[in-house]
């Protein structure tokens, strides 16, 4: 019985898999609208009295609340074609107007609370700190035998000192509670405890806000009274967590280049912010660090020989490179 006929494959047609471009988003105090040019220079609100910041800070909120207003116009705006979505826009913006209330309630609590004024001072002026000799130290990488004042002056511009808005807006946001211990967004209860996130695109600036609110935790440690009697200059104020070696590294770095800056910072301040030094630890795994003291004097010694890393593959004590 003969075998039916079997078409020929034809050669399967090629389609382009499907593309879609996001723009990079650098928001700008400029592009903010409502918000100041200079609303966030760290300069500008490190020595600002209560008055002053108010002013500087408030345009911030207010330019939110009013794009908070233009969202919820275009909503109803036949244009938009948000008719289905009606109720997850409703959502979204009753979640971004509690947002801008609790940034007016940190700039509040900066107008109001000695202390927390206090220490968003010590914030900013640690940032700027950290930021310009950081960059005066990469500039000097390849160049030693410059000054290190003829940098830091070519480096100290207004970009390398102040937030972008949501930077600012975050860390405002979250003030209040960690003014506070007794804050309700601090608390055991559900409904009034938070946890915030901070998502932007990579190369955005959060870490940039982390280590001011950090800043910020250190000084409101020192200058707010003992809670519960416990010693302020003790314990650990701040855990930091990276998921990758490498960025775990190169965050330590940067955060101690923070803690340098703070350090500085206590030694010529007030007594107020204490005796005792501001440190900053790594705790990571023995393939990274050595986990013993005795571990990190074999390594250390080897080094001077020039032996180089240990035969059971221990790590380096050695993790600053600037």
């Amino acid at each position: 019985m003969p075998s039916p006929s079997v078409p020929p494959l034809s050669r399967p047609t090629r389609c382009p898999p499907p593309t879609s471009r996001t723009p990079t988003t650098t928001p700008t105090c400029r592009n903010s609208p409502g918000s100041s040019p200079t609303c966030g220079g760290w300069p500008k609100l490190a020595d600002g009295a209560p008055e002053r910041l108010t002013a500087a800070l408030a345009p911030l909120v207010d330019g939110y609340r009013a794009w908070i207003a233009r969202r919820e116009a275009a909503v109803d705006d036949p244009a938009s074609h948000l008719g289905p979505y009606r109720l997850d826009a409703a959502d979204a913006l009753g979640k971004a107007r509690d947002a801008a209330d609790r940034i007016s309630a940190g700039i509040s609590r900066l107008a109001t609370d000695p202390v927390a004024r206090a220490a968003f001072g010590f914030a900013n002026r640690a940032m700027h700190l950290q930021r310009v000799h950081t960059k005066a130290a990469a500039g000097r990488h390849n160049a030693a035998d410059r000054l290190l004042d003829d940098v830091l002056s070519e480096v100290d511009v207004p970009a390398n000192r102040s937030w972008r808005p949501f930077q600012l807006a975050f860390i405002l946001l979250c003030l209040p509670a960690l003014a506070d211990p007794d804050h309700p967004e601090r608390s055991d209860d559900r409904r009034s405890a938070v946890a915030d996130l901070l998502w932007f695109p990579t190369g955005g600036g959060k870490t940039k806000v982390y280590l001011g609110l950090t800043a910020f935790t250190l000084a409101v440690c020192r200058l707010a009274p003992a809670s519960g009697g416990l010693d302020p200059t003790a314990g650990v104020a701040v855990l930091m967590r990276y998921t990758l070696r490498l960025l775990t590294i190169q965050q330590f770095q940067r955060a101690t280049a923070l803690i340098c800056a703070c350090e500085t910072l206590r030694q010529a301040g007030p007594s107020r912010r204490g005796a005792t030094p501001f440190r900053i630890g790594l705790w990571v795994g023995g393939r990274v660090t050595p986990n013993r003291t005795d571990g990190a004097e074999v390594w250390l010694s080897e080094r001077r020989r020039g032996t180089g890393l240990r035969a059971g593959g221990g790590g380096s004590s050695h993790q600053l490179t600037s």
